[in-house]
């Protein structure tokens, strides 16, 4: 398509496409509502099209550093796009990868776009975790049973050696399901595939996790998810691996209130 690759999946013509890349265009000059995050390096929208939710997440390249630096490292996008992809096989739903495009003129990436379409009614796990630990009329039931599940989903990436360069529980979304929930993951291009999560990246892990975390959110809840969580990647060593993300998450700066 001109100076484009596009990949995408073969329910998608090229004319959808575009009428895609158009709407996510249109909404930054109309500064509508379907407006998630934009900054100099990205642009994520997130609306309606042919009865499907669709997230559009823009890489962008204002400056002649960013075109080298992706030069040498490789397009995100296309990291988005490959591990996106693998992570569906291996059973990690909630989004669908649904195109990739890259324009580059003389090697050097100009645009590119990673869409992707999102289960309805899915939310960042930051958002969700406001409305259930912060609202003091939510029963301590529901709450314990949401640790398991958190808990019992972390786990799953562990033994499918997925892991994450930035689990921030921003990059988690969750969806409520009949007293169940599910949950998926975001910033794809940060993914790492078959990697051990043990050692320093799994302290980092836990790290992120906790420091993204609300500060209303207990000890006594943390300290559930952990051992939970722990307990189903099958470490013996709780207490010291609590003690070292209670570290560095204060070498962070991070400091419970509650």
């Amino acid at each position: 398509m001109d100076r484009w690759l596009v990949c995408s999946t073969v329910e998608w013509k090229i004319e959808n496409l575009r009428e895609i890349l158009n709407q996510h265009k249109d909404s930054f000059l109309a500064k509508r509502g379907q407006v998630i995050k934009e900054d100099r390096r990205t642009a994520i929208t997130l609306f309606e099209f042919a009865g499907k939710r669709i997230c559009v997440k823009e890489y962008r390249y204002k400056s002649i550093g960013l075109k080298l630096k992706e030069l040498l490292r490789g397009s995100k996008a296309r990291k988005g796009w490959m591990k996106g992809n693998e992570i569906l096989k291996r059973g990690i739903k909630g989004i669908n990868p649904v195109a990739l495009l890259e324009k580059r003129r003389w090697g050097y990436l100009q645009e590119a776009f990673l869409i992707m379409e999102t289960h309805p009614n899915f939310v960042e796990l930051r958002r969700y975790v406001k409305d259930i630990f912060g609202d003091p009329q939510q029963g301590f039931v529901k709450k314990k049973a949401f640790i398991k599940e958190l808990a019992v989903f972390l786990a799953k990436l562990n033994c499918l050696r997925i892991a994450h360069r930035d689990l921030k529980i921003s990059n988690i979304l969750v969806k409520e399901v009949d007293n169940s929930w599910c949950f998926a993951l975001t910033d794809w291009e940060d993914l790492e595939l078959d990697k051990q999560i043990t050692g320093k990246r799994l302290i980092k892990t836990l790290v992120q996790m906790n420091t993204s975390t609300p500060l209303f959110v207990s000890l006594r809840d943390r300290s559930r998810f952990l051992k939970q969580y722990l307990t189903l990647i099958g470490r013996d060593d709780i207490k010291t691996v609590y003690r070292e993300v209670i570290r560095w998450s204060e070498k962070r700066g991070w400091v419970n209130l509650i």
